[in-house]
């Protein structure tokens, strides 16, 4: 193999890979609808894993891309690691098709012209290459271009190994390369080795399987020399794709890559311990020292993948068990802080999916917005701060805003990935959410530093008071159980039920803001007692409001018409109403107001006389 050889097999290899890059992307594009919905339909049943596993290896032509996008859902908790590992399995045997169609070299004429002459790689390849080129340029729609790309794409990968396979022809009369392969045959460890370098090297199973294949066509290869080499090819893959899912991932999205890892050294000691006692028994006699031509390669590459994975399927929970060894548990930490995690930038492939780990984090902020403002009420209106509240609040308090931070750039960066898939409005969404969400915990802890204050400073609200934030307690804990409905729901129907209470607790914090100036001017409350009544009114205020925006926001979302003036919405809601609106407003008026006037008249009891002291 002379220099320009070596230069023609350098260029054959890279035009082969980027071949393979433009086509993958492009069938990762047209088949992202059908990845989310294979996803959605993953089960416990490993089976069905495996098959859809398989599938879709098969559509987007890289089984580290379907591992790492499995890592990613892993990590953002949209599938467990137990529903992961028939994908990984399935993943495994996918990646063969490059292989089966690479094969088409075998295919070759008689003479003259016939059907079989345009399945020659370089008639396929112009073929392609014309109609691909001829759709790119006149063809303006999105779905028209991705199939131009994916012709393109085959075409450039078909001309790279053209190149290749031209370049080592050259070798067949070479006594090195004959003697190399007679050393692979003695030597399986070497095969074995070459396998593993040359894949970690190229980073693509599927290509190393390609340059097999191209190199077969010396006529050196033969059965014992290519099942060594393919054992490390399996490795070299799976110890990449293992890189991939453990940088910045979550235990669980570790494991992912660990139990391909797992997965292919199982599979190569099985192979191998197959293949010693089949050749003890005679059974490989025929083809031990067989060449091996690229459709021999091709078949033994999947044959070798769908044994191992057919006879390891049912050993996929040990598998799982054993990551959790290796790969141990993440530290208990807040929750807030762990879904960080699941912002997962592997999940850009699939906007749907990415969009999903965004949703679940706000779904657990809204679930946990009531528990941190019941916390905070209880602390004020009791001035009983226990050590577990305290470290709640303040754990919350300081991963709230960098989860917002962290959702909002995932979101500013998933925007420029999903431009043309439709998600923009669903993205602009779910930034606003997140936005008053952070607001809303804001307020909710600035009522817990209120209650820290007070106690420090032994202030205590009357008993009026304490009755009259008790009844708004009530209502603002309902508002954000509808808020936490409505976004769970995202509709017209359940968002509507949010802005009728929200007038209900304006009207009620102006009453008791007027109550409260009224004991002001009659003497029967502090200054300084009043200055942190007045303040918790206008936090209260603050995260209804909140609820109030988000409620808009999902409104919106359900009418692009009120998106544009959702101000205008507002007005004319609260000047003229409607039929829902009113009968909640009404609903709420009557349950609440009555208790308010309840609170407000005297009452007795420790509360009461701690304040009687501090107003004498």
């Amino acid at each position: 193999m002379d220099v320009l050889s070596g230069i023609s097999f350098a260029g054959g290899l890279a035009l082969f890979l980027y071949g393979m890059r433009i086509m993958g992307d492009a069938l990762k594009r047209c088949s992202s609808g059908t990845l989310q919905r294979a996803i959605e339909k993953v089960t416990n049943n490993n089976f069905k894993s495996f098959l859809m596993g398989l599938f879709v290896t098969a559509m987007i032509q890289s089984s580290t891309a379907t591992i790492v996008i499995t890592s990613g859902l892993v990590g953002a908790g949209i599938i467990s690691l137990h529903q992961s590992l028939g994908i990984i399995l399935g993943a495994n045997v996918g990646t063969t098709i490059t292989g089966q169609i690479i094969r088409i070299l075998d295919i070759s004429s008689t003479g003259g012209f016939s059907i079989a002459t345009l399945f020659q790689p370089f008639c396929l390849a112009s073929i392609t290459a014309t109609i691909g080129i001829i759709i790119i340029m006149n063809c303006k729609s999105k779905s028209s271009s991705t199939i131009g790309d994916i012709l393109l794409g085959f075409a450039i990968l078909f001309m790279g190994l053209v190149n290749i396979t031209n370049s080592v022809a050259g070798l067949s009369e070479s006594t090195a390369f004959a003697g190399y392969f007679a050393e692979i045959a003695r030597y399986p460890i070497l095969g074995f080795l070459s396998g593993l370098v040359v894949c970690a090297i190229i980073q693509s199973s599927s290509a190393t399987v390609g340059i097999l294949q191209a190199l077969s066509i010396t006529g050196r290869l033969t059965f014992v020399a290519i099942y060594p080499i393919l054992l490390g090819i399996f490795m070299g893959d799976c110890i990449k794709t293992a890189f991939f899912c453990g940088v910045n991932a979550r235990a669980d999205a570790k494991r992912t890559g660990i139990i391909h890892v797992i997965f292919n050294i199982f599979q190569a000691i099985l192979i191998l311990v197959v293949v010693y006692i089949a050749k003890k028994l005679g059974y490989l006699d025929n083809i031990w020292t067989a060449k091996m031509n690229s459709s021999a390669i091709a078949n033994t590459n999947t044959i070798l993948k769908l044994f191992g994975a057919i006879v390891l399927l049912p050993c996929c929970n040990y598998f799982e068990r054993l990551s959790r060894i290796i790969i141990k548990d993440d530290p208990e930490t807040m929750f807030l802080n762990k879904v960080l995690n699941r912002l997962d930038t592997k999940l850009f492939v699939s906007p749907v999916l990415a969009l999903s780990a965004v949703n679940s984090i706000l779904t657990e902020m809204s679930s946990v917005l009531k528990d941190c403002f019941e916390k905070s009420m209880n602390a004020l209106l009791t001035l009983q701060i226990d050590k577990d509240t305290k470290k709640f609040l303040s754990a919350v308090e300081n991963n709230v805003d960098a989860v917002t931070d962290n959702a909002q750039i995932y979101l500013m960066k998933l925007s420029t990935k999903a431009r043309e898939s439709g998600d923009s409005k669903l993205i602009s969404y779910y930034e606003n959410c997140a936005a008053e969400y952070e607001r809303a915990f804001d307020a909710a802890y600035e009522i817990f530093e209120y209650a820290m204050e007070m106690q420090e400073r032994d202030i205590v609200f009357s008993n009026y008071a304490i009755k009259e934030l008790r009844v708004l307690q009530e209502a603002v804990g309902q508002i954000i159980d509808y808020t936490q409905k409505a976004f769970l729901q995202r509709t017209f129907t359940a968002a509507r039920y949010i802005e009728p209470l929200e007038q209900v607790i304006d009207a009620m914090t102006e009453t008791v803001n007027q109550n409260h100036m009224q004991r002001l001017t009659d003497g029967e409350c502090t200054n300084t007692a009043g200055f942190f009544f007045f303040n918790v009114l206008r936090q209260i205020e603050v995260l209804s409001d909140k609820c109030s925006n988000i409620g808009v926001f999902i409104i919106s979302y359900n009418n692009s018409a009120i998106a544009r003036t959702h101000h205008e919405y507002l007005r004319k809601l609260h000047k003229y109403g409607d039929t829902v609106f009113d009968e909640e407003y009404k609903k709420h008026f009557e349950h609440f107001m009555p208790k308010l006037e309840l609170a407000s008249q005297n009452g007795a009891g420790n509360q009461q006389k701690l304040f009687d002291e501090q107003l004498n």
